[in-house]
């Protein structure tokens, strides 16, 4: 699958035309849209990603959910509202439970998938785009039921990377903080 891609995108920018695809996915799958309040779990490139294509889709606010403090870091210049420790999360419950329209969980634990339904508002969507581990997620299914919420997974891409380079090229979505080193293809083989 080729598509062309406009001047103004570096190529090192154009190496996350995938991620921002997944992510782009995610976030339409999650139903969030203009006003919607969304929890990310997890601030991976995907993540972080998701935060801003869900601020593209008009969220109004955005909570992100990472244990990691240069994740956090990030997660707040690329404009999440809120960024919490799941510990934190765990200690602030209340003050955040039933009031988020969209939850999308990266992570795909038993962990992130409980407090993500405890944070999801009542027909709010719950989207999994995590790899969970064979077996060792259970579905909370009457959780969700009793808070006519929707579970939906989704695994990567729909073929198709236009609205990814419509987002990175119209400046919507910013990567190059996110990139953390560049590369020769030639030292690449090191590397891995």
């Amino acid at each position: 699958m080729l598509e062309p891609l406009p001047d103004h995108i570096a190529p090192e920018e154009a190496a996350m035309i995938e991620p921002i695809a997944v992510a782009e996915r995610a976030v339409r799958e999650a139903g969030v849209r203009k006003g919607s309040h969304v929890a990310i779990f997890g601030a991976g490139n995907i993540g972080l990603l998701a935060l801003q294509v869900a601020r593209a889709f008009g969220a109004e606010k955005i909570l992100v959910i990472e244990p990691q403090a240069s994740r956090m870091d990030v997660a707040v210049k690329m404009g999440a509202d809120i960024v919490l420790t799941p510990e934190s999360l765990r200690n602030q419950m209340t003050s955040y439970a039933d009031r988020f329209h969209s939850v999308i969980d990266g992570v795909s634990r038993e962990d992130t998938l409980a407090s993500g339904i405890e944070l999801g508002a009542k027909g709010g969507t719950i989207l999994v785009y995590g790899v969970p581990k064979l077996g060792a997620t259970p579905i909370f299914l009457f959780d969700i039921f009793k808070k006519d919420m929707k579970l939906v997974t989704c695994r990567l891409y729909q073929r198709s990377f236009k609205k990814a380079i419509e987002l990175l090229s119209e400046g919507r979505i910013q990567v190059k903080p996110m990139i953390t080193h560049r590369v020769a293809l030639k030292d690449f083989p090191a590397l891995v």
